[in-house]
């Protein structure tokens, strides 16, 4: 397979319950395809889990032709389980990343409640973008991500990186500075990784230390990003939820919903990393 089908071979997902959000999800998902130089699908998934609406085969169509200048847009129009789909991305549709609205005023049982779309993604095989509202410039500028002690912090690098390869944006690494010499430790080792994998990319980073209010640092990084106009945070969610993520909720339930309105690309802790063929 050469290089170029390997490129258009593989998909940015739109995931569309309906057309609610369509502005958010189409700026996101139609960026990131010319960012990457990929497909893109739009997914029209009418799960009667969140009841069904007309036929939107019409709809699709227009917006086919309306985001087809540059890339190759493409759709499918469904009607099945939510979860078992987006599970499925990388292998039937060879989706390497999908965008998702995500609204903090929909109803508990809608599918764009922060909630609902975290519990749908919460076996995806790749990167899932959450947004809250359309994005208005015409790429991302700055990106973040944030790098504490723990050892799933090196899993947002690879993605992290793709911004800056092939969006040319300006990569931010935040962190806290850690008093305690056992964790100052295990971050400086993550970051000794970081410097080593960026300088093989070529690429360059700013660093930046947060102020550290909470036991999540992306938590903590939200308020700064805002703060500097960022246009996105890289975030990993919770791999093991203890006690605590049961009564409070985990990480990611408090930062989809962030009254910032940061879009927040989410990588899920898994063995293996899908990597961009490029």
């Amino acid at each position: 397979m050469n290089e170029k089908k390997e490129k258009k071979d593989q998909f940015v997902i739109a995931y569309l319950p309906d057309f609610t959000h369509e502005d958010t999800v189409l700026s996101h998902a139609a960026l990131i395809a010319r960012m990457l130089d990929k497909g893109l699908i739009l997914l029209c998934n009418q799960d009667p889990k969140y009841g069904t609406g007309e036929n939107p085969e019409s709809h699709l169509k227009e917006l086919q032709q309306r985001l087809s200048c540059g890339i190759q847009v493409s759709y499918i129009a469904l009607a099945t389980d939510t979860r078992l789909l987006i599970e499925a991305l990388p292998l039937k549709l060879n989706g390497v990343v999908a965008v998702a609205a995500a609204d903090p005023k929909a109803s508990r049982k809608s599918a764009y409640h922060p909630k609902e779309v975290l519990a749908n993604f919460a076996n995806s095989k790749i990167a899932y973008l959450t947004a809250q509202e359309p994005f208005g410039k015409e790429r991302y500028s700055d990106a973040a991500l944030c790098i504490d002690f723990h050892r799933e912090s090196k899993e947002k690098l690879i993605w992290s990186s793709y911004f800056a390869r092939f969006g040319k944006a300006n990569l931010h690494v935040l962190y806290h500075d850690y008093k305690d010499d056992g964790l100052k430790q295990k971050w400086y080792n993550n970051m000794l990784f970081l410097n080593k994998f960026y300088a093989n990319l070529g690429i360059g980073f700013l660093p930046h230390i947060i102020p550290k209010k909470s036991s999540s640092p992306d938590m903590d990084a939200l308020p700064f990003i805002a703060e500097h106009h960022y246009d996105l945070l890289v975030a990993i969610t919770t791999k093991e939820k203890d006690i605590i993520d049961s009564i409070l909720g985990a990480q990611e339930t408090r930062i989809i919903k962030n009254p910032q309105k940061i879009p927040v690309l989410f990588l899920n802790p898994r063995d293996d990393i899908y990597v961009l063929c490029d």
